[in-house]
């Protein structure tokens, strides 16, 4: 019942109607006028967030075993592989 109340609600009013039950006493929450926000914000990037947990769950945990195990020695490899970021 409430939720099918708040989807047929304005945004506005959904917004202010948060505020009943505590009461707050700022000008953001005066009825009378919206503050909007000015922190900006991006899009979701579902490919950026999946390349970016691929990268913490798989790469770096193989970086790290490789290194531990003797497979490579990671501050030569990063060398190598990143000569702008940890070149001399």
């Amino acid at each position: 019942m409430a939720c099918a109340s708040a989807a047929r609600s304005e945004f506005r009013n959904l917004v202010f109607s948060a505020n009943l039950p505590f009461e707050w006493k700022h000008p953001i929450w005066e009825p009378g006028e919206l503050i909007l926000s000015k922190i900006p914000a991006r899009a979701y990037d579902r490919d950026g967030a999946e390349t970016l947990k691929w990268l913490n769950d798989v790469v770096a945990p193989s970086l790290k075993k490789a290194d531990q195990n003797g497979l490579i020695i990671l501050s030569e490899w990063l060398t190598k592989h990143f000569p702008l970021l940890f070149g001399k």
